[in-house]
């Protein structure tokens, strides 16, 4: 069952009253007085004009409850998010500044202050899709977050996203997206699961379209590589409901009795970034399904690699930046697979980790994130040019 915001929590210290409206999928808002975040009910996908009717009552309810004025109103960075457009509205009813919030760093700031962490830290931001400063898809990320600063200090390897949103739907577009990825012939892929389980016809626009891989949206999600690995080991290529194809696979791997070790490799971007490349894992998947591994050893395998590489990363952080706590979050850690392997090797170097205790680490948390990081801007000042 997927966890809720609560009433109401204590935050690391006081400060002014802040609107936090929260994601555009799975939105729950959130609004601070003093030292108490206060939720509304969740109020879902704000994609439709019952769920625009939904937040605009849940936000009048936060209002009469908290009775208090708000100094902002906070929002996701997204500039064309309904939750967006409604922020900046309401702001000037209120006549205060619309504050908006790098999505992973406001997933980042909802797991610190679920703790209490009131220090720097660094966080592993790992979902489905979040809007990245470079105006690209973002959901596999390493941040170092101090208050109302962060830095992005490594990502997973990009993948291009054929079809956009739709891509999240059918998983066999990133799987296809992977395959391209790795130069293999288009001979060999027409026999591995995700070409097959598509229409012909569209695995083939497909595969033309990611041979114009210029015009495609790209993405570091994490969520979009689990899909793509749930695809290329037959488990699911398309889903009913978001994350199924993550899920399914997670379910493959809790049933294996061993992990198949599978590559991974990480390199400096060319902007100084780290890249933590899962792509020689991914391509291990079809070529041990051939030679006789099981799918569940596979899954688990994928999941051990994904946990090694981004617990790599992040040990050589702390390493770098004299930081030793690492929050998790993000809507990929309800997996308790990940998590618990991300936190085995975290801990066994030595790092303290930080998990959502009470608020969900997907985007019904989002505005605990965003209420604290217009608390923190509210403390250091209306002018600290460091936030969103």
């Amino acid at each position: 069952m997927a966890m809720e915001p609560p009433e109401s929590l204590r935050l690391p210290r006081p400060g002014p009253s802040v609107i936090a409206v929260g994601a555009d999928l799975k939105s729950s808002p959130c609004a601070t007085v003093d030292d108490r975040a206060v939720f509304a009910a969740p109020v879902g996908d704000l994609a439709s004009p019952e769920g625009m009717d939904r937040l605009e009552a849940a936000i009048a309810d936060l209002v009469a409850r908290t009775a208090t004025e708000p100094a902002a109103i906070v929002h996701d960075a997204h500039p064309d998010y309904h939750g967006t457009r409604f922020a900046r509205r309401l702001a000037g009813r209120h006549g205060v500044p619309a504050i908006p919030v790098a999505h992973h760093h406001a997933h980042a700031l909802a797991c610190l202050a679920d703790v209490g962490h009131d220090g720097p830290a660094l966080a592993l931001t790992l979902d489905g899709a979040g809007y990245g400063v470079d105006g690209t898809s973002w959901g596999g990320e390493l941040l170092r977050v101090d208050g109302g600063a962060w830095e992005r200090l490594a990502h997973l390897a990009t993948l291009p996203l054929p079809g956009g949103d739709r891509a999240a739907r059918e998983p066999w577009r990133m799987a296809l997206a992977v395959c391209r990825r790795l130069a293999i012939d288009v001979s060999d892929v027409s026999n591995l699961p995700p070409w097959e389980a598509a229409d012909p016809a569209l695995a083939r626009g497909v595969w033309a379209m990611l041979d114009r891989d210029q015009a495609l949206p790209r993405t570091s999600s994490l969520g979009r590589l689990l899909d793509a690995a749930s695809s290329l080991l037959d488990i699911r290529h398309r889903s009913t409901y978001e994350g199924q194809a993550a899920v399914e696979l997670q379910t493959a791997a809790e049933s294996a009795t061993r992990a198949e070790p599978l590559p991974h490799r990480r390199r400096l971007g060319h902007d100084g970034v780290e890249v933590v490349d899962l792509l020689p894992a991914l391509g291990a998947l079809a070529e041990r399904r051939r030679a006789g591994v099981t799918v569940a050893e596979l899954a688990a395998g994928i999941h051990e690699a994904v946990a090694a590489a981004l617990a790599g990363a992040a040990i050589a952080a702390a390493e770098l930046t004299g930081i030793g706590v690492v929050g998790l979050t993000g809507g990929c850690c309800v997996n308790p697979l990940l998590v618990g392997g991300l936190r085995r090797r975290l801990e066994e170097a030595g790092l303290q980790v930080l998990t959502h205790r009470r608020s969900p680490p997907g985007d019904g948390g989002l505005a605990l994130g965003q209420a604290w990081a217009g608390v923190l801007r509210g403390l250091a000042g209306a002018n600290n040019p460091t936030l969103g």
